[in-house]
């Protein structure tokens, strides 16, 4: 098994378009990532409702769980999943149509710009 760079699965990267696209002029930061829901009943209330693909990039060391106890929590990505997010740009067809993801494009941009320092 090699030890190469972090990458996403074909779910993880489904999950990040999903959650990161533009809908109506509504585009969420990288930096502040997505929402995730609370259970509502059960043993579970209260607690976040973890999908799949989180579940697996949380174990992959890719993003993490952030409760402040005031709002929603939500998923961050760690510096291994920011490094993975970078090179997930390099395939053309990652963000389609690239209009919907011009704001997570640019952020992107960002981050490259910043690690060639």
């Amino acid at each position: 098994m090699s030890a190469g760079p972090p990458t996403f699965t074909k779910q993880d990267r489904d999950l990040i378009r999903l959650e990161f696209m533009d809908r109506f002029g509504s585009a969420v930061s990288i930096h502040e990532g997505f929402w995730l829901r609370l259970w509502a009943t059960g043993a579970n209330k209260g607690q976040p409702k973890i999908p799949a693909a989180v579940r697996s990039m949380l174990d992959r060391g890719l993003v993490r769980v952030v409760e402040d106890g005031r709002r929603l929590p939500r998923v961050l990505f760690t510096d291994a999943g920011l490094r993975a997010l970078v090179e997930m740009v390099d395939d053309a067809r990652a963000f389609q149509p690239p209009e919907r993801y011009s704001h997570l494009l640019a952020e992107i941009a960002e981050l490259r710009g910043s690690s060639d320092d």
